[in-house]
């Protein structure tokens, strides 16, 4: 299957994601591995669509490791700028996708201030200074954790 799946990458990519051989299973488990590579590589055509199947098409993606996807993938690689959005508007109408996650406090302080400048996040304001609050005791490491 790999040598199939780099020969209709390097000729048609549009073709990878609408056969049903089953590639959009490697993309989905791997997006964050394919779109850094192809970035890396600079096919523009197939970071557009890759990002374009994964907006219309695969917005589980998220719900997995939001942290994860927001950092290492978008954050971090400015060619990503559909995905990014995306992101974004999901998070910010639905923000438990990231902040009932455990690896929330994990952000980057930088990340973490963007996310809280939108003026659209969907969240009340006391939980949104909850999740602050758990955001910078992980940050300075501190054991007692006075909104319990």
């Amino acid at each position: 299957m790999t040598s199939k799946f780099w020969a209709e990458l390097s000729s048609d990519y549009k073709k990878l994601f609408e056969t049903e051989l089953g590639y959009d299973v490697i993309i989905y488990t791997e997006k964050s591995r394919i779109l850094i590579a192809v970035d890396e590589l600079n096919i523009q055509q197939l970071i557009s669509y890759i990002q374009e199947y994964l907006n219309e098409h695969q917005t589980e993606f998220l719900h997995q490791n939001p942290t994860g996807i927001l950092e290492a993938v978008v954050y971090q690689h400015e060619t990503f700028t559909d995905l990014w959005n995306f992101c974004l508007k999901k998070i910010c109408e639905d923000p438990k996708i990231l902040f009932n996650s455990d690896r929330s406090v994990n952000l980057q302080t930088s990340l973490s201030k963007v996310l809280l400048k939108q003026d659209d996040l969907n969240m009340e304001e006391i939980k949104i200074w909850e999740n602050l609050l758990k955001w910078c005791f992980a940050k300075q490491n501190m054991i007692n954790d006075p909104t319990k």
